[in-house]
């Protein structure tokens, strides 16, 4: 007689870091007791998910960051981002600190020209670049 499972897993890291096939595997080979994932490889859940389905499943939203005091330190950093990059020219928090400067060595000087396609800018044709935009 095979003994009941004891294993719960939790991911609030990466959605990436638990390969699903393999995690459904371990819940119908009795090696899991159950699952609770913040975070998915694909997000929204594709419908057709099994992890929708399974009673030993538990989805969570990734929402930490929802909180009343967070939501008011996410306002109050934009705006001073606002405020400071009229005054200074750079933001104090920036989301993505760029590695590509004025001076890149890549793509002759041209704003965007040495980046991956995905990541130029073609939005605004002709627009100066910012250093810090990156």
């Amino acid at each position: 007689m095979q003994r009941p499972a004891e294993l719960t897993l939790v991911n609030t890291a990466r959605g990436f870091v638990v390969d699903l096939p393999d995690l459904l595997g371990a819940l119908d080979a009795g090696i899991l007791r159950g699952v609770a994932l913040g975070l998915l490889p694909t997000e929204p859940v594709p419908r057709d998910s099994p992890l929708l389905t399974d009673p030993r499943v538990i989805l969570t939203p990734h929402a930490a960051c929802h909180s009343v005091e967070a939501e008011r330190g996410l306002r109050s950093k934009a705006a001073r981002n606002i405020v400071t990059w009229f005054r200074v020219g750079r933001p104090d928090y920036p989301v993505v600190k760029g590695t590509r400067g004025p001076q890149s060595g890549r793509g002759g000087g041209r704003p965007n020209a040495g980046a991956p396609a995905s990541r130029r800018d073609t939005t605004r044709k002709g627009a100066k670049e910012e250093p810090w935009l990156g």
